[in-house]
């Protein structure tokens, strides 16, 4: 017997830690499907967009990678429900769903080194771009940080 795997928008350093893990666990054989089709076992998803609630797998499983700020939709109890298993991806996350397991998402970073020489600016502002409607977050004090260094020709976003 055979079982079929999709990922639905995970990344390929994802599909190679999971699918080698079926592999290695797995008394069956694992076949990583490239399209979704109507005849999966296992579904996988990184994170759902409202848009893709038809969910194809005999088992389908959400990763909760954005904080509920960003995706909202997808913390709702009648999304989380049509899932067979919900693995939050921080112990934060986990506890406020009240769910005992999660997990960290295994992220290597190559390092790039530049010649400082080179740089042309003084500051480097990150995600110079996120913005919230709420009244407390550091986002609306970024964005004036911002203006004002770019003026100065300070900052490189």
């Amino acid at each position: 017997m055979m079982i079929k795997v999709f990922f639905e928008r995970c990344n390929k350093e994802l599909v190679n830690a999971i699918y080698s893990c079926l592999v290695k666990d797995s008394n069956k054989q694992v076949m990583l499907l490239e399209d979704k089709s109507n005849n999966v076992d296992i579904c996988i998803y990184s994170d759902i967009m409202i848009s893709n609630m038809n969910l194809k797998g005999k088992f389908n499983v959400l990763l909760l990678f954005e904080p509920e700020s960003v995706f909202p939709w997808q913390y709702r109890k009648s999304v989380l429900a049509r899932f067979d298993l919900v693995i939050p991806m921080s112990p934060w996350r986990a506890e406020r769903l009240g769910l005992k397991e999660w997990a960290y998402y295994p992220v290597e970073f190559r390092q790039v080194r530049k010649k400082e020489e080179i740089r042309t600016r003084e500051v480097v502002l990150l995600n110079a771009a996120k913005f919230s409607a709420n009244g407390k977050s550091n986002y609306g004090l970024r964005g004036k940080y911002q203006s004002v260094c770019t003026n100065l020709d300070l900052i490189m976003i």
